[in-house]
C-alpha cells in the first residue's frame, strides 16, 4: 500500500513539472517578442499584459524556479523601461517620475520631460505628462521651486481634461496665501475631484474673503479661461 501511495506522488510530481520547462520557455518567448518590438514602451504593455496571464510576479509555481523566473522578467521590464525613456517616450516619463526610487533616471531625464511639457499642444493625452510637471515644479523636486510655472501646468493639464488639476492649484494657491484664486479652484473640483464635499476645500479660504469676494469669484470660475484671481486683495479692502 505505502509502494502504491509513493508511486502516486512521484506520478503527480512528475505531472505537475511537466509543464515547468514549457512555462520558462513561454516566459523567454513573451520577453524576446516584446525585447523585438519597435516602439519600447509598446512592448513593455505587451509584455505586463502577458506576464499577467502566465502569473510571473505573483504566483510562479507553475515554473521550476520561480526566483530565477522573476528576476528573468524584472530584468526584461527594466531593461524595455529605460530603453523606452531612451526614446522619449512620454507614458514612460510620467511613469518615472511618480515611482519613489529611480533617482538617477530622473536626474537623467527630468529635462526631457520638461521639455516635452513645454511644448505639449495640451490634448488629452498630454494631461498627465502637464500635471507631473506642475507636480515638479510645485514640489521642487529635480527642479527648482517655480509656483508660477506649476500653475500654468496644472491649469494647461485641467484644460486637457486632468480631473485632479484644481485640487493641486487649491492646495498650490492656499499655501501662498492667495485666497481668492485658491478659492476659484476649490469650486472647480468637481466630479472626479470631488472627495468627501466640495465644501471641504472651500471652507478654510472663504472665511478670508468678503460677501462680495465670493460672488465675484464664483462667476470668474464659469469662465475656462481665468487661471488666477488677480486685483480682488485682502479681506479688508
Amino acid at each position: 500500500m505505502m509502494n502504491k501511495t509513493l508511486t502516486a506522488l512521484l506520478m503527480g510530481s512528475v505531472l505537475l513539472c511537466a509543464g515547468c520547462d514549457g512555462s520558462s520557455q513561454k516566459l523567454n518567448d513573451v520577453i524576446g517578442q516584446a525585447q523585438r518590438t519597435s516602439d519600447a514602451w509598446q512592448g513593455l504593455q505587451q509584455l505586463q499584459k502577458e506576464a499577467d496571464a502566465l502569473d510571473v510576479r505573483t504566483f510562479s509555481n507553475l515554473f521550476q524556479d520561480p526566483v530565477t523566473e522573476g528576476k528573468t522578467y524584472q530584468d526584461a521590464y527594466f531593461g524595455l523601461f529605460k530603453k523606452a525613456l531612451a526614446q522619449g517616450r512620454t507614458p514612460a516619463l510620467v511613469s518615472l517620475f511618480s515611482r519613489p526610487n529611480l533617482s538617477d533616471l530622473k536626474q537623467q531625464y527630468v529635462g526631457v520631460l520638461v521639455s516635452q511639457a513645454e511644448h505639449a499642444a495640451g490634448d488629452k493625452q498630454d494631461a498627465a505628462l502637464l500635471s507631473t510637471a506642475g507636480d515638479l515644479f510645485a514640489q521642487g523636486n529635480w527642479v527648482v521651486t517655480d509656483s508660477a510655472r506649476a500653475a500654468g501646468y496644472y491649469a494647461r493639464a485641467w484644460l486637457a481634461g486632468d480631473k485632479k488639476a484644481p485640487r493641486d492649484l487649491y492646495n498650490l494657491f492656499a499655501a501662498q496665501r492667495d485666497y481668492p484664486s485658491a478659492y476659484l479652484w476649490g469650486i472647480r473640483c468637481i466630479g472626479d475631484c470631488y472627495y468627501g464635499t466640495n465644501q471641504a476645500l472651500t471652507s478654510d479660504v472663504r472665511s478670508n474673503l468678503t460677501p462680495a469676494q465670493i460672488v465675484m469669484v464664483q462667476l470668474l470660475a464659469k469662465d475656462r479661461r481665468v487661471i488666477t484671481v488677480n486685483g480682488l486683495g485682502a479681506k479688508d479692502k
